[in-house]
């Protein structure tokens, strides 16, 4: 055999153990929820999807998907391996680049330089394949390769958006899908598989993987989902809104405003229950900002025409792109990308002193201890660090960052016998 021969060899047994390896752990996930469908009855499935109403602004509900899986020691085994033969790819391109200046390296493989191109060829390929894979698709690998459980079970917790009727295109009728069309068999499933691939592309890409946190004291699960606690119901068998058994109503609100507010414990207990009253904005590091920004498919095909130069053609060429590649990006990532993300960071650090009702007595108190269904007084000109409605009195908001509204919106408070508030008593941060 050639020494192309032996690399490309090398390679294919590579990709092929590692692949096959992936299809069997797919294959055994897929046997699990097929062993447990037929015993389930008119129960929801054990490991299937399960939805859940969340609240967004003003109140209008929208439909989460969520499922549930856990870790295993042989995915996570694979999900490295993936991430390794693509690290590995890189670092044997860039021998055989520098190899193919070198006659004397050659000649000690026992090849000549047409056997260095190749397997710098051949390397060159696969990396740039896997890269732009892991780019798109390594959140899809990640969740392929754990095993689906019930809820209580989850070490992960993967929610999307349901798509709403009017929006859905799964049913549009597509060419030689209808009788009075006539289309060739073949491109008519060429057409629906390819639509089938777009389609489920694009579901991956609204996807979110979250953690499930255990708590330390009690042992409840949750989540954390734009800025909503999620926990694990065990009567539902899924993930609730914390916060959705907590109902305030007007009535219930003067009724507490009479006996006092909130009492100490209870505040507690909400803040252990709901969270406290803040945005989570994580700041990235260094590290983690250059990767981001790298980790896009416009720099792998940057990457491809500098690495070109490198082994093929002229390496001074080739340097100076790539170097200009990685400057620019590490610019970019350093000074223009992460600067935002940190002022970011530190506007939702803003903390301040607000004055609530507890156990009978105006207090004052930091506004990430405000709980749900405290009392607060807002005097004249000071801010809002949460969203409410009004009970007394009234407000003036400039809501233009929110409805786009560029003139001031006058705020009401409920009237007496109203049953639940509206858009005219709330008021936001």
């Amino acid at each position: 055999m050639t020494f192309i021969a032996w690399v490309l060899f090398a390679w294919i047994l590579t990709l092929g153990l590692i692949g096959l390896s992936t299809c069997a752990l797919i294959v055994h996930r897929r046997r699990i929820v097929a062993v447990t469908r037929p015993s389930q009855g008119k129960r929801p499935r054990l490991y299937g999807p399960r939805e859940v109403a969340f609240l967004a602004a003003e109140g209008c509900p929208k439909s989460l998907i969520q499922r549930s899986f856990r870790q295993c020691l042989f995915g996570r085994v694979l999900t490295a391996a993936w991430v390794l033969v693509m690290v590995v790819a890189f670092i044997v391109m860039a021998s055989f680049a520098v190899f193919t200046y070198f006659p004397g390296v050659a000649q000690a493989f026992g090849t000549n330089w047409d056997g260095m191109a190749g397997a710098f060829i051949i390397s060159f390929a696969i990396f740039h394949a896997m890269a732009i894979l892991l780019i798109e698709l390594y959140g899809t690998l990640v969740v392929a390769l754990m095993l689906p459980c019930s809820p209580a079970e989850a070490s992960h917790l993967l929610i999307e958006e349901a798509v709403p009727v009017a929006l859905d295109e799964s049913g549009l009728a597509g060419p030689g899908d209808t009788g009075d069309e006539a289309a060739p068999s073949l491109l008519s499933r060429f057409l629906a598989a390819f639509n089938r691939l777009v389609a489920g592309y694009c579901r991956t890409r609204c996807r979110t993987l979250l953690r499930v946190h255990v708590d330390q004291k009690n042992g409840g699960q949750s989540v954390t989902y734009t800025c909503v606690r999620y926990r694990y119901d065990a009567v539902e068998d899924s993930f609730v809104p914390a916060a959705g058994g907590i109902e305030v109503t007007p009535s219930i609100a003067r009724r507490r405003l009479l006996r006092g507010g909130l009492a100490q414990d209870e505040c507690v207990h909400l803040q252990r229950l709901i969270g406290r009253n803040e945005i989570t904005v994580e700041l990235p590091t260094v590290f983690q900002s250059l990767v981001a920004e790298f980790s896009s498919v416009f720099y792998v095909i940057q990457s491809m025409g500098c690495w070109v130069d490198l082994g093929y053609y002229l390496w001074n060429v080739g340097a100076l792109l790539l170097v200009v590649m990685l400057v620019t990006g590490s610019v970019k990532a350093l000074t223009v990308v992460r600067p935002q993300k940190k002022k970011l960071y530190e506007l939702a650090q803003h903390d301040t002193d607000v004055v609530a009702l507890r156990d009978g007595e105006w207090t004052t108190t930091r506004s990430t201890d405000v709980v749900m269904g405290d009392l607060l007084r807002v005097d004249e000109q000071q801010e809002l660090l949460c969203d409410g409605f009004l009970l007394d009195g009234t407000a003036v908001l400039d809501e233009s960052a929110l409805t786009g509204e560029p003139m001031p919106v006058h705020k009401v408070a409920v009237e007496e016998g109203c049953k639940d508030f509206d858009r005219r008593n709330a008021v936001y941060a």
